[in-house]
């Protein structure tokens, strides 16, 4: 099972913006200006469930991992559903604004 083949561009932007509907940048993170990028990892089945959600490159800060899985958990019911089932890696980036 390969990441990504077999789903086109816009099936992965489906799933892209539905993680950024539920993706919330951590309080904590941002008092302490932290940024990164996470990767995550994950098995969408043709069922439209989700299976295996990991960690796949961590950005290096508990709080953006953590935040990074609870979005991908949160947006799967939002997830398009593949003809066969997908490994899906995906990058969350946290980037600070400035104002």
């Amino acid at each position: 099972m390969a990441y990504n083949q077999g789903v086109s561009d816009a099936f992965l932007m489906k799933i892209q913006m539905a993680i950024s509907s539920k993706n919330r940048y951590p309080r904590m993170a941002m008092i302490r200006e932290i940024e990164g990028e996470v990767l995550v990892e994950f098995v969408l089945n043709t069922n439209g469930s989700t299976t295996d959600i990991k960690i796949s490159k961590s950005s290096g800060s508990d709080i953006l991992d953590h935040a990074a899985l609870q979005a991908v958990k949160e947006a799967s019911s939002l997830f398009p559903t593949p003809k066969q089932i997908v490994r899906i890696r995906i990058p969350i980036a946290y980037t600070l604004k400035d104002e």
